[in-house]
């Protein structure tokens, strides 16, 4: 199985979505996703958000995304109208979905970084959220109440006891991978393991 550690307001996850699940299908290994809470990791682990961060690093991290929106042939607008977005409600539904089908909460994921990444949608707004859930056919009304906040804080704390600082993160059979760009890495892993 492959723990995957995301954020829903993060390019870097975004870039990597479609990726993780393409090469855990290949090797037919289970993906677990987990929708933790990076500013609590954050502050553990010494890392800092973007706008805290050196204008150095800001400006050299709008060039990454430049470069790795063209590599990967992605829609990205590196300055989206709604980013960071309020990510709560749609952390609460991929958090209750995620134990009844795994699948969708994945499709839900990808759709609300894309919504943010690519279409300029505020994901932070519950009509909009409601819009992805239709498009899915995920039952809107039957997880918006969903309580993930306690799950989501014993989840981060695991992510952190496991040596996540980053996202997106993959642990598989104990190594950590950290970012997108080391998915060639975790696809080694998995293809020296089948």
């Amino acid at each position: 199985m492959i723990s995957y550690f995301l954020s829903l307001n993060s390019p870097w996850t975004y870039f990597g979505h479609q990726r993780v699940q393409q090469m855990a299908s290949a090797a037919n290994v289970a993906i677990r996703p987990f929708v933790v809470d990076f500013g609590k990791i954050f502050d553990a682990t010494g890392g800092l958000p973007v706008p805290k961060r050196s204008k150095q690093r800001q400006d050299y991290r709008l060039a990454e995304l430049d470069r790795w929106r063209n590599f990967l042939d992605i829609d990205l607008n590196i300055h989206p109208a709604h980013w960071p977005a309020d990510d709560t409600l749609a952390a609460n539904i991929m958090g209750s979905l995620r134990d009844t089908d795994v699948e969708k909460s994945l499709a839900f994921a990808g759709a609300v970084m894309r919504a943010i990444w690519a279409e300029e949608r505020n994901i932070g707004e519950p009509g909009v959220i409601s819009e992805i859930c239709s498009a899915l056919d995920i039952d809107f009304e039957a997880h918006k109440d969903a309580d993930y906040a306690s799950t989501r804080e014993k989840d981060t704390r695991s992510a952190i006891a496991q040596g996540v600082f980053g996202a997106p993160s993959y642990i598989y059979r104990g190594d950590l991978f950290w970012g997108q760009d080391r998915l060639e890495f975790l696809g080694r892993a998995l293809s020296e393991a089948s």
